[in-house]
């Protein structure tokens, strides 16, 4: 039977146009509207979802719904199959197991380089792409087979290595048929395939096609053996029927020559994408308010990668909005612990330890299945232990953050490095985490049985959560774990000794069931007025009133299939499959439709991408005459943009006060009393900072560290120096001895503080540090030779002081690397320095200000004070042992200061003691040479920072 095209006119949008010519079929004398006999064929589920809103709205209760499906889904409900149709697990399992059984020269053909035996991700990786070759030539009613005769006949441009590709994939693919045959069952195209040949397409009951105008070879085959009544529902007027073959398709020649139904004021051109999202707040700001609710208004979405852009534009302006193309399922909560999970089952790499610990679900689980866990609020100190005093206890996530700067440690199995506290600390992390592991999961079971398992750990994490299907928020969490429940249970359905069962650890079969719902989508919760967004291939279908269309540009509209690695656009075009030529002709009609359907329309397009580089405007905007065409080039191209985007207008009111200021530092904080040495140095450089560093005590944390950074590199230096200074070894006058007990002891540091499986750019640090050392043991061969010796009372040792100033005490504490003394030429307070570049103390300690120096660092005149109560006095050096990289210049630099310069050094410590007392934190210093943690919290980067900081400074004392 013939199918009956409907031309409905597009005055109206398509959706309501179909509801009331629904009503007048199918409404029934009592009112009800009974379309229960009815199938609707749409292309999208979230179309379908607004067809059903639209006929529940006009019929109520009385509406008996019809059954919708998409395209892809109609052709199973066409036919009966002959033989059992391998669902898409099976499929892909045989597809696995046919690339695997190949020859491997006949699959390096395919892809040069195919993954090894035991690659099980790459291997479905594979697998899915062929899947995917096989959807789309399905499409066009052909196999990979069909593909390789019809090259033969066909004059396409190829080469040797094409036909001996596409060869190679016939042949894999009739290894998969056979895969599935000898299992008994066939797979889904070719039941299709065989359904046409064999006459066997029908259909009990009515089908409406309703927007669907690309139907596809295998799918219009099929329907024209259909017996029963099929309409095809077109939203053109009947003026356009030229333009429709027999079965309601595009005819890609007459859509070609249409010129775009645009009027110049629909077109707006802005510079780059941000401006664009600007555009659309402002011509909302504009035109929507007080005339479109927010339900009413769209924007499409040429490019959906700038989807973001545009969504964060509209709700900083205050907008809500809906995404209609939903999350990935691969980003929702689940997902992403599985995700977590299975990485670090894999490997026990700490970066995935630390990535699975900050997933909030399992941080919110751990919390509370361990309630006096590390850092719980219950928690104010760790236990002491024998040789660690008692302290506060960390979060995990920042005790892991302090293990990964201390230890970089690329993998973990329990053995922890450190004190015993923290040991404790991450034993207790680390058997929470581990009880939520499969048992042994490294070993290999079919796939089966980790489905379970996997079910498990879900349980664990979510069990406990109480969720409600009427609960919006809790709308996307249940979709998703239903959709891994459902994944997990057609797994657990497999026969653990099919051939096609494969045999995986439990990392594989995460990945493996992660990878089969990784491409679906959930949608997002709806119930709430919002700006929808939608990309451009689903707008003929909606009905805002009001619709904004960005990035009409080449290449996003439409869009442009030029890199396919199976199929580019010339064997398509030569195969009768959808090209670009095709896209264009379907991407004219849809504008046409779309213009004609409502009001308000606007089309925006960007000149320059994010990167500056120049974009082109869609054949779209240029598919009209000469003269316009000339017009609209010259606009778009235009140097002086005239239409530049003004600045968009605020849809919030502003805030009482500008919250983005520097927090002013408040003047009960405690009186300061004690400080150590270095610290002077960070109060002269900025008193804010220290106020940040040593009153709040922040720090930055990092778990990203791969190698040493200069603190650590010297931390490890001090520690090996530290060992040697305690030991009997300080007067020994032979280098090669002195350089093998040096060697001895970074050997024994780098153990306790690395472990024994270290990371490579460790090892490289660790033998550059070694060779610093071997120079150091000439040069304190050589002191010791002349008779100095270091003092083992004060060496790496915690000092403190008391000083007064203003006849008020005032303590210094810290630590003095060494001290050295002679009989006859007294004392030598030396400091370790390991940067790469050798410094005197002069230049680290003095800046000149309008010519004259200025101490910038107290550190080595202060340990003065601290090295006096030792009964050091009289004749005291201050220096530097340089251990740079540069060999040669390892050496002692003993600094030139007299007692004057000593003297003013004081002077500049009691005046940093006095703004301490007076809680003198502000203002901020400028920036410092080197980015810090504190960059943000002190606007460094800002332009106008002088202003933010009076600005502060205005807030603070107020408040």
């Amino acid at each position: 039977m013939p199918i009956e095209r409907e031309f409905t006119g597009w005055d109206q949008p398509a959706l309501p146009t179909a509801v009331r010519w629904l009503g007048q079929q199918c409404a029934q004398t009592d009112g009800t509207w009974d379309l229960s006999d009815l199938t609707i064929a749409i292309p999208g589920a979230e179309a379908g979802r607004r067809l059903l809103e639209l006929l529940l709205r006009a019929a109520g209760d009385a509406l008996v719904p019809p059954q919708i499906v998409t395209p892809g889904e109609l052709p199973e409900h066409l036919y009966e199959p002959a033989t059992p149709v391998a669902r898409p697990l099976q499929s892909l399992l045989a597809r696995v197991a046919a690339l695997r059984a190949a020859d491997r020269a006949t699959v390096e053909v395919v892809v040069p380089h195919p993954p090894e035996a035991d690659d099980w991700p790459q291997w479905w990786s594979l697998a899915m792409q062929l899947e995917q070759l096989a959807e789309d030539l399905a499409g066009g009613g052909l196999r990979v087979a069909d593909v390789v005769r019809e090259f033969d006949r066909l004059a396409v441009e190829r080469t040797v290595q094409t036909d001996q590709r596409w060869r190679a994939m016939a042949k894999l693919e009739q290894a998969y048929s056979k895969t599935l045959g000898r299992l008994g069952m066939v797979d889904r195209h070719q039941a299709r395939f065989d359904a046409i040949v064999e006459q066997r397409c029908a259909f009990d009951g009515k089908l409406v096609l309703l927007g669907v105008v690309d139907l596809g070879v295998t799918l219009a085959n099929m329907l024209k053996q259909l017996a029963g009544p099929v309409t095809a529902l077109i939203h053109a007027p009947a003026d356009h029927a030229a333009g429709f073959d027999a079965l309601g398709s595009l005819k890609t020649d007459y859509w070609q020559r249409q010129p775009a139904p645009l009027r110049d004021e629909m077109l707006r051109f802005v510079d780059r994408p941000n401006d664009q999202a600007r555009e659309v707040v402002r011509l909302l700001a504009e035109q929507a308010q007080g005339t479109y609710n927010l339900d009413e208004v769209t924007v499409g979405l040429g490019d959906e990668r700038q989807a973001g852009v545009v969504r964060r534009a509209l709700e900083l302006a205050g907008l809500p909005t809906r995404y209609a193309a939903g999350k990935p399922l691969a980003q929702s909560r689940p997902a992403l612990y599985l995700g977590a999970l299975g990485r670090f089952v894999s490997q026990h790499r700490f970066d995935d330890l630390a990535e699975l610990l900050r997933h909030p679900d399992l941080e919110r689980h751990l919390e509370q299945a361990t309630p006096h866990r590390p850092g719980h609020l219950s928690d104010q100190a760790s236990a002491p232990t024998d040789d660690q005093p008692s302290r506060p206890v960390d979060p995990w996530l920042t005790l892991l953050d302090r293990y990964a700067a201390d230890h970089l440690q690329g993998r973990v199995d329990g053995r922890w490095l450190g004190d015993r506290q923290r040991q404790a600390q991450l034993k207790a992390m680390w058997d929470a985490v581990t009880a939520l592991l499969p048992a042994a999961p490294r070993n290999r079971r079919p796939l089966p049985q980790w489905s379970e398992p996997i079910a498990d750990a879900l349980r664990a994490v979510y069990g406990s959560f109480r969720l409600e299907r009427h609960d919006r928020h809790h709308e996307t969490l249940i979709r998703s774990l239903e959709a891994i429940a459902q994944a997990l249970r057609e797994q657990a359905d497999l026969e653990e000794d099919s051939p096609l069962t494969p045999t995986l650890n439990a990392s594989e079969a995460i990945a493996l069931t992660l990878s089969r719902v990784s491409q679906q989508t959930l949608p997002e919760p709806g119930g709430q007025p919002a700006v929808e967004l939608m990309g451009y291939l689903q707008l003929p279908l909606d009905d805002a009133p009001m619709l904004v269309i960005t990035s009409m540009n080449e290449g996003a509209v439409p869009s442009a299939h030029t890199g396919d690695a199976f199929l580019p656009n010339t064997v398509r075009s030569a195969l009768g499959l959808p090209d670009n030529a095709r896209r264009l002709a379907r991407d004219l009609f849809m504008l046409h439709a779309i213009v004609h359907s409502r009001p308000n329309v606007t089309l925006l397009a960007c000149r320059r991408s994010m990167a500056g580089e120049p974009l082109a405007p869609s054949r779209l905007l240029l598919n009209a005459d000469e003269a316009t065409l000339v017009q609209r080039v010259r606009r778009f191209y235009e140097d002086d943009h005239d239409d530049a985007t003004p600045a968009a207008p605020l849809l919030i009111a502003p805030g009482e006060r500008d919250r983005f200021l520097i927090p002013y530092p408040p003047l009960d904080v405690p009186v300061i009393d004690k400080l150590r040495v270095t610290a002077f140095r960070d109060y002269l450089a900025c008193p804010y900072r220290f106020y940040l560093r040593h009153v709040l005590r922040l720090e930055g944390l990092d778990d990203r560290v791969v190698e040493l950074d200069a603190a650590a590199f010297g931390n490890l230096a001090h520690g090996v120096l530290e060992a040697f200074g305690r030991s009997d070894m300080t007067a020994c006058e032979a280098p090669a001895e002195l350089a093998e007990y040096l060697s001895h002891l970074l050997d024994e540091r780098v153990r306790r503080d690395y472990g024994r499986d270290r990371r490579p750019a460790i090892r490289v640090q660790v033998e550059q540090l070694r060779e610093r050392l071997r120079a150091f043991a000439d040069h304190q061969a050589q002191l010791a030779s002349e008779g100095w010796r270091i003092m083992d009372r004060g060496t790496e040792s915690d000092l403190a002081a008391t000083i007064t100033v203003d006849d008020q005490p005032f303590t210094l504490s810290g630590r003095i690397d060494r001290i050295d003394h002679h009989p006859d030429l007294g004392y030598r307070i030396i400091d370790y320095k390991t940067g790469d570049t050798a410094k005197r103390p002069e230049q680290t300690h003095h800046k000149k200000v309008d010519g004259q120096p200025t101490w910038t660092d107290l550190q080595l005149p202060l340990y003065l004070d601290l090295a006096h109560p030792l009964g050091v006095h009289g004749k005291v050096e201050l220096g530097y042992m340089n251990l740079p990289k540069k060999l040669a210049d390892v050496r002692l630099h003993v600094a030139a200061w007299d007692g004057d310069a000593l003297d003013d050094a004081r002077a500049t410590r009691d005046a940093v003691i006095r703004h301490l007392r007076n809680h003198t934190f502000w203002p901020p210093s400028a920036p410092p040479t080197f980015a810090d943690e504190f960059v943000g919290v002190c606007a460094d980067a800002a332009l106008d920072r002088n202003t933010i900081i009076a600005a502060s400074a205005s807030e603070g004392s107020a408040t």
